[in-house]
């Protein structure tokens, strides 16, 4: 986190396909003089390349949503987020996951 200027930005990464389109979401947070960007890029296998542009502008904290009901996939969740945990650029980053949908079965 940048202290003197109280911001922080966050990516949001996963490899859902909920929309077919390019989109990538960015919220800006503002309250009490704190600032948090959050960068919510797509996940389908077209975007992926273009992960890496996001980390260097990123204070590289790093939130991986994954669908946990989604068992057919779940060897691709694993390998896209062991080739990201391999990745230089987010040595030392924060890692939360998300494992959504774990009522359904």
């Amino acid at each position: 986190m940048k202290k003197k200027e109280k911001e922080v930005c966050i990516l949001v990464l996963g490899t859902q396909t909920i929309s077919p389109m390019f989109k990538i979401n960015i919220h800006d947070l503002e309250h009490r003089g704190f600032k948090l960007n959050v960068w919510d890029v797509g996940g389908q296998k077209s975007l992926r390349s273009y992960w890496l542009n996001y980390f260097e502008s990123t204070d590289l904290d790093l939130i991986w949503d994954v669908d946990s009901a989604d068992k057919a996939r779940l060897d691709d969740f694993c390998n896209q987020l062991h080739s990201l945990i391999k990745e230089m650029r987010l040595a030392g980053a924060s890692l939360l996951v998300f494992a959504n949908n774990q009522d359904l079965d």
